[in-house]
């Protein structure tokens, strides 16, 4: 839900809530005016505490706890059905072989079967026929 939209709802559906919240802030502070919450409230900078203390407010009143319930599932909605694949990210070869040298998990040295990442790091970046090449395929699938 955005600042604004909570702003609206909170003082077009529930104004006695308002105007409690700004009887008890002008106890509070002196300078305060409907005017001056009301342009914090559409201001939308840090101003999270005035919205947490409305909302505090006005879930006293279900009908406005339900209105507010309701947009932000409806806004949310599409983030309930994300799986594992949905994070998946590709990324280059040599990212990928610069994070695993961080890591201390990247092979120069050929092992004994003539295997090194490294090696398999060449076959990709600089030897295009690994895709054609059963055996260059093999060393390019073991990183």
């Amino acid at each position: 839900m955005t600042m604004n939209a909570l702003a609206d709802i909170i003082r077009t559906k529930n104004p006695e809530s308002f105007q409690e919240y700004l009887e008890e802030q002008q106890k509070k502070h002196s300078d305060i005016t409907r005017e001056r919450i009301i342009a914090q409230m559409y201001a939308g900078k840090n101003n999270y505490a005035i919205y947490h203390t409305l909302y505090d407010i006005i879930t006293k009143d279900e009908e406005i706890k339900k209105i507010i319930d309701d947009v932000v599932n409806s806004q949310t909605a599409p983030y309930k059905k994300i799986n594992v694949a949905d994070a998946q990210v590709f990324i280059r070869p040599e990212l990928y072989r610069k994070i695993r040298i961080g890591l201390g998990e990247w092979s120069f040295e050929e092992d004994e079967d003539g295997y090194s990442d490294e090696k398999a790091y060449n076959l990709i970046e600089k030897d295009a026929s690994w895709m054609f090449d059963e055996n260059k395929s093999k060393i390019v699938r073991k990183l």
